[in-house]
């Protein structure tokens, strides 16, 4: 046994995008879960209320190829993505 093996359990699946997730990033003030994929589009992901799963609150959908970049702005949680497609959109 490795002293390097890690064990990772998975409390919940988010699921809703249709090819690879590659890029993950967590708003620090809401704490929602911002996601970015080879289907061209980012997804908001918020816990339910009064629960600890995630839903997806919003799909973040204008780009034209995958998105390979997401950031969150830590003082006002606006969304940047960065594609494939050679463009950098600001969300609010």
């Amino acid at each position: 046994s490795s002293p390097l093996k890690q064990v990772v359990y998975s409390e919940h699946v988010l699921e809703g995008h249709t090819n690879i997730v590659n890029v993950v990033a967590v708003c620090k003030g809401t704490r929602d879960i911002v996601t970015g994929s080879y289907d061209n589009t980012a997804r908001i992901w918020r816990k339910k209320k009064g629960g600890k799963w995630y839903e997806c609150v919003q799909v973040l959908d204008g780009h034209t190829n995958s998105i390979n970049a997401v950031a969150v702005c830590p003082h006002t949680d606006d969304v940047m993505t960065g594609s494939f497609d050679g463009t950098v959109r600001v969300w609010e």
